[in-house]
Parts: structure tokens; sequence; C-alpha cells
């Protein structure tokens, strides 16, 4: 189990790095990274890490996980891939 400081360090890399790629890819790494974390360590703060790893940007677990269902079926939609 990692231990507080890791995850830290983690969302200060995160949330300085220049998102050049998409936002779903962006929300992507950043939940598939925040659901590893919580899976290793049941006192992992979720949210608390999204929020460090987004910036200043108020943002809870259940709106952050909402916004990338929207976007993952956008993306669905675009490409005419069956749900």
């Amino acid at each position: 189990m990692m231990a507080k400081i890791g995850y830290v360090k983690i969302a200060r890399v995160l949330s300085g790095l220049t998102r050049s790629g998409t936002s779903v890819e962006w929300t992507g790494l950043v939940d598939d990274l925040s659901r590893m974390l919580a899976a290793d360590n049941p006192r992992f703060d979720r949210e608390r890490f999204l929020r460090a790893c987004l910036g200043d940007r108020q943002v809870s677990a259940r709106e952050f996980d909402q916004r990338l269902s929207t976007q993952a079926a956008m993306i669905r939609d675009m490409r005419g891939d069956p749900e």
C-alpha cells in the first residue's frame, strides 16, 4: 500500500501536466488512476485526489463519474458504436 505522500506527489504531477490530449483522454487517465489507488488503499479519498488533479475546480466523484460517462456516450455516438 502506498503512503499518503505518494498520492500527493502523483496529484501534483498530474495537475501540472499540459493537457495535450483530448478532454476524454485526460479524464480517463485521472479516473483510471483514482480507481486503481482506491483499490490499493480503502482509506484513499478519491474526491480529494480528483480535486487535486483537476486544480481549483471543485468536483465530486459522482459529478466526475457522470461527466466521464457522458463523454464516453458522446464518443460512442460519434463512432456509431453500440452501447
